[in-house]
């Protein structure tokens, strides 16, 4: 693998483990996280970030994961639409995880 993508790789890991940690102690950044994620009209990016998981790498996965939870599941419009978007991607989401490797080519740890 390139070196340049192993650097925006751990990079991501890193953005994303201090959005998790930031998120544990601001109310403020936890809130705005959940609203720019929370689909409107013409932007669906938590279909997106659901439908791409199958294809991350284990740490980016577990960090986005912990993110929602982080975020979207303790915000009461958050968890309504992560449900109702985890529902209506359901079928694809179990496929995926069904022909997933569950190991990718990905960044040591």
């Amino acid at each position: 693998m390139h070196h340049k993508v192993i650097a925006h790789q751990m990079c991501a890991v890193q953005m994303l483990g201090w959005l998790n940690k930031i998120t544990n102690y601001s109310d403020g950044l936890r809130r705005i996280l959940c609203n720019t994620v929370v689909p409107k009209e013409d932007c669906d990016l938590l279909g997106r970030v659901l439908l791409a998981d199958s294809t991350l790498w284990k740490v980016a996965r577990a960090h986005t994961h912990k993110l929602f939870m982080n975020t979207m599941l303790m915000d009461p419009v958050g968890k309504r639409a992560f449900a109702i978007h985890f529902t209506k991607h359901y079928s694809q989401l179990q496929t995926d995880f069904v022909e997933d490797d569950h190991e990718h080519q990905c960044l040591s740890e």
